[in-house]
């Protein structure tokens, strides 16, 4: 029987396997891929699915060089990335809290009238 241990970190897995005895077969580094699931999918053409066969098909694509990886970018594009997101985030729930203030207004009464953009930074009387 033999015995084997992984040792996961972010960006690989230290594995080692040992016999009964003790005796270490193999170890070292395994880099993590990140497949695309999708194209993987495709490729593999299944009908029937399990774990076995999943795995069996991978290993297929791995051996031949045709495993499809996802591009995973650097933290500077991320970083890019980001501040848009999170400015459409920070807009649209300044807009959602407007919309929440506008409508108790309106529950008892109040209307808010004269703007073109009620609540709003830059505000133009009609």
């Amino acid at each position: 029987m033999n015995y084997i241990a992984f040792d996961c970190h972010r960006r690989y897995t230290f594995a080692r396997v040992e016999d009964a005895s003790g005796r270490v077969l193999w170890e070292g580094r395994i880099p993590h891929r990140l497949v695309h699931a999708r194209k993987a999918k495709v490729m593999m053409g299944m009908v029937d699915k399990s774990d076995k066969l999943d795995a069996r098909r991978l290993n297929i694509l791995q051996r031949t060089g045709t495993l499809p990886e996802v591009w995973i970018p650097s933290g500077e594009i991320r970083d890019k990335r980001e501040l848009p997101r999170s400015r459409m985030l920070l807009v649209r729930q300044r807009r959602r809290l407007k919309q929440r203030v506008l409508s108790n207004l309106a529950k008892y009464g109040f209307v808010v009238s004269g703007y073109l953009i009620p609540l709003g930074g830059r505000e133009r009387r009609c």
